[in-house]
């Protein structure tokens, strides 16, 4: 594959880490989920991580795993040939994602405890770690499958804060966030 197309590729790859974290701004606030609103632990994670943001961090995560790989049976793009050499299937494609995914989503619970512990409040920025660690943890887990070149890793790492805020500042300016970051 030419090198100029593998940024797409790794995008592509990572793109369910990318959506899943995105997810809970867009979910927010839509009516009929209200009742899932509820904290799965207030006094470990404080109020923000609701059962609502677990079961659609999931459930997107998922759909955009599987759709990823129907996507490119049936559609030739300039690096399926690569993708198939490493998700060879749809059981690998679903194990891969959910080490991006799965642990990128308990270290961003792990992360709240943290903020909690250290008095950082709810919503309000830390800056760096709110930024780029889910995918320095989706990195990390799905490396079991997938070793990106550490140029890559970079690239990644340096993408991950710009897309977080225009997704965040999107947000903002749309009103479903009250803060930019």
């Amino acid at each position: 594959m030419d090198i100029t197309f593998y940024p797409f590729f790794l995008l592509f790859m990572f793109l369910p880490t990318f959506i899943a974290n995105a997810i809970p701004v867009l979910i927010k606030n839509i009516a009929y989920l209200k009742d899932l609103k509820k904290p799965i632990n207030e006094k470990l994670l404080w109020k923000n991580k609701t059962w609502r943001w677990l079961i659609f961090w999931i459930l997107f995560a998922i759909i955009v795993s599987i759709s990823q790989f129907i996507f490119l049976l049936n559609f030739d793009l300039f690096f399926d040939d690569l993708y198939f050499k490493i998700i060879p299937n749809i059981y690998i494609a679903i194990l891969f994602w959910f080490l991006q995914w799965f642990w990128a989503l308990f270290w961003d619970a792990v992360k709240s405890l943290i903020k909690r512990k250290i008095w950082i409040k709810p919503w309000k920025p830390w800056p760096v770690f709110d930024w780029i660690d889910y995918i320095i943890w989706s990195l990390i887990f799905s490396s079991f499958i997938f070793v990106p070149h550490i140029y890559w890793i970079i690239f990644l790492i340096v993408i991950s804060p710009i897309a977080s805020l225009l997704a965040n500042s999107f947000s903002y300016m749309m009103w479903w966030k009250d803060v930019w970051w």
